[in-house]
């Protein structure tokens, strides 16, 4: 998975429970830069931002702590495998 992101500036991985901690801490070290774990709503400790979305029967919440990006910063999430710029 490295070599297909060669070239790509990347700040950080972000990794989106459980399965994104696998892969995204492994990829985070691969690439030298720092992980940042996304979970389910109540799981971190100190101050988080949340995110609830719509399931086929329900909906979920996740949480990621508040000062864990940075603006400018190009985040990789283990689940779309793209770069994205937080603003």
């Amino acid at each position: 998975m490295k070599a297909q992101l060669v070239g790509m500036q990347i700040d950080v991985v972000a990794g989106i429970e459980s399965r994104g901690f696998l892969f995204g801490l492994a990829l985070a070290q691969a690439l030298n830069v720092p992980f940042v774990p996304i979970r389910k709503a109540g799981k971190l400790p100190y101050k988080t931002i949340q995110q609830s979305y719509d399931l086929e029967y329900g909906s979920a919440t996740l949480e990621v702590h508040e000062d864990a990006f940075t603006a400018g910063q190009n985040v990789l999430t283990t689940t779309t495998c793209l770069p994205l710029e937080v603003r």
